[in-house]
């Protein structure tokens, strides 16, 4: 391997490294869904580098290796594929279960049929290996360079090119319609990015390792790594880009239909089904209240879905109630206070410390089911009057959440009354229960 190749390779193998750890990082970003299939892309390219440096040095392998490749590269398909079914079509689905389950209910063909295929050319790959019968590849020593390279035969390039037809014809399409479609500016580039990064991921070795060698005579293999670890890189920026556009375009007012004016200092209850994708919402509550100069304030508990989420945050903080303690406890996180969840008192005092200032702030009480287990309803409600009342003679946005499976029909009736604005999220997505502006 000369030294330009070498360089090469090794530069694109930081930049996606690089790029596969900022992606993961990028919690609230509105892309936040798919930042561990993109990332996982990432890394898989990054595996393909690093298979491409054993050949020369162990020849007899040299087909091995490129089998691993080409699993790593049509496994970043299959990834690359899942964000933009995930981000696109299925937006409300958490995980891969439900995500597959709603396409299997939807009968979504072209989604199985991408996947399949995909999945497909990775047996394919390998089966060979173990019948050496089946011709597949062979291995090809260049007189100059002395250079060893892996030739494929005419039917798996075939196989391999359809694959790469595919990546264009499906998340490629994807994201390039979805950004036409989608009104935000700034979230039409950043699917823009995605689309065109997905198109030079899959593309790059086809333009510089075939095409440049067909039309041109040129073998310029070195290229292809440093075009797919920008296009990381790119992608990685949109991640960055669609962090900072969540709250911009207001993403939680949208979904209510209202205008951000119209829910400052109301106070909202969502009832959620805790095995629904509900950090969402509040995801979305938080960040657009940050874009709009808010400090944000939650109240959970430790090891939460919104304490995992937020942790990292800087300009969130968090209160953590926890039955473990009878005093307000410091947390070695400069963001985090431990509070006791049985000491309504100390909460409530919490509570008007946080509101006595003139700064312009936003709230999420998670859980109050939790709350209501630990303590008699009464008091719960009681205590939930009281702060509906703190927060709303200084025009404080709340958002508290609620699951009302957890409590009997009078209790869930009895803190209904106490919201203007009631929310519910489960399996069918977001709905809006109650609003003083419809």
């Amino acid at each position: 391997m000369n030294q330009a190749a070498l360089i090469a390779k090794f530069l694109a193998l930081l930049a996606s490294l690089g790029a596969a750890s900022f992606i993961y990082k990028q919690k609230l970003s509105y892309f936040s869904q798919i930042r561990i299939f993109m990332a996982a892309s990432c890394l898989s390219f990054s595996g393909m580098i690093i298979f491409s440096f054993f050949p020369q040095a162990y020849p007899s392998l040299a087909q091995t290796f490129e089998r691993a490749c080409i699993t790593l590269a049509l496994l970043s398909a299959i990834l690359v594929g899942l964000s933009s079914a995930s981000i696109i079509d299925y937006p409300e689905k958490k995980g891969l279960r439900e995500l597959f389950s709603a396409a299997l209910d939807k009968g979504d063909k072209a989604f199985h049929f991408y996947l399949i295929f995909e999945a497909l050319g990775i047996v394919i790959t390998w089966i060979p290996a173990f019948s050496p019968q089946i011709p597949q590849l062979y291995t090809y020593v260049d007189e100059k360079s002395k250079m060893i390279f892996v030739v494929y035969e005419e039917w798996f390039s075939l196989y391999l090119l359809f694959c790469i037809i595919l990546v264009w014809i499906y998340p490629v399409s994807k994201f390039l319609i979805y950004s036409r479609r989608t009104k935000d500016a700034r979230t039409r580039t950043a699917s823009f990015i995605f689309g065109i990064g997905a198109f030079m991921i899959s593309s790059s070795a086809l333009i510089f390792n075939v095409l440049f060698d067909m039309l041109f005579g040129l073998r310029i293999p070195f290229i292809s790594p440093l075009v797919t670890a920008a296009s990381y890189l790119a992608i990685a920026y949109a991640f960055r880009k669609s962090t900072i556009l969540v709250g911009a375009f207001e993403a939680f007012s949208q979904r209510l239909g209202l205008k951000r004016e119209k829910i400052e200092g109301e106070k909202i209850l969502l009832e959620f089904d805790p095995s629904s994708n509900y950090p969402l919402i509040v995801r979305d509550f938080i960040i657009e209240s940050l874009a709009h100069g808010e400090e944000a304030h939650i109240f959970t508990t430790p090891g939460s879905a919104l304490h995992k989420l937020f942790r990292k945050h800087a300009k969130v903080k968090l209160y953590l109630l926890s039955a473990q303690t009878n005093m307000i406890k410091k947390s070695p996180y400069n963001s985090e206070l431990w509070l006791p969840l049985e000491n309504l008192s100390i909460l409530l005092g919490k509570i008007c410390e946080i509101t006595s200032t003139e700064t312009k702030k936003c709230i999420v009480f998670d859980n109050l089911s939790i709350l209501a287990l630990h303590t008699e309803p009464a008091k719960v409600y009681k205590f939930l009057t009281y702060m509906t009342e703190e927060t709303s003679r200084k025009r404080i946005t709340m958002l508290v959440l609620f699951n009302p499976k957890a409590h009997n029909e009078k209790f869930v009736s009895a803190i209904k009354t106490l919201f203007n604005i009631q929310l519910s999220y489960g399996s069918e997505g977001l709905k809006t229960i109650k609003t003083s502006y419809f």
